[in-house]
């Protein structure tokens, strides 16, 4: 892996140690101006291809006519999520690696909202079995309610409250 992310974060310890203080309680420090913009130019410039939505964040954080030190904060912090990032995508992807990381390092977004409805509660708090059982059930319901067959194929239960007829009719 190429050396540039751990340059960035070393140029953005650099920024923030260029700290200039205001002297006033209500205005923001400032950071040395060239050393940031040049900074951040390069943060957009190296991680446009390997951390694009990083970027996006830098790129609304960021206003070329002010350089604050609260803004050169949370760049910094950003770079360093693109870092993590960018090392997490690097690494070859094993039974062991996967199992060191807590399940609050996997996103959710990806998911249909139902899904991250049912489930995600139980994924958070590292009870998959539940999770597991959750998802199929909302997959289950999904399918019938896309099929119109919600109320169709419904198993009746019997006297004994076993499940052995089916409402359908047999042709």
């Amino acid at each position: 892996m190429a050396e540039y992310p751990q340059n960035l974060l070393l140029e953005g310890i650099e920024v923030l140690k260029s700290r200039i203080s205001s002297g006033h309680p209500f205005l923001h420090d400032q950071v040395e101006g060239m050393k940031y913009q040049k900074w951040v130019s390069n943060c957009i410039r190296f991680l446009k291809l390997d951390a694009p939505d990083h970027v996006e964040q830098i790129k609304a954080i960021h206003n070329p006519d002010y350089s604050l030190y609260p803004h050169a904060e949370k760049i910094f912090g950003i770079v360093q999520s693109a870092v993590e990032f960018i090392q997490a995508k690097h690494q070859p992807l094993t039974r062991e690696s996967v199992e060191k990381k807590s399940p609050d390092a996997f996103a959710l977004d990806f998911l249909h909202p139902k899904l991250v409805e049912k489930c995600s509660d139980h994924f958070l708090s590292g009870k998959f079995d539940d999770c597991i059982l959750n998802a199929a059930k909302a997959i289950e319901v999904a399918v019938r309610e896309t099929a119109c067959l919600s109320d169709r194929f419904r198993r009746q239960p019997d006297e004994e409250g076993f499940q052995t007829r089916s409402t359908h009719s047999k042709i």
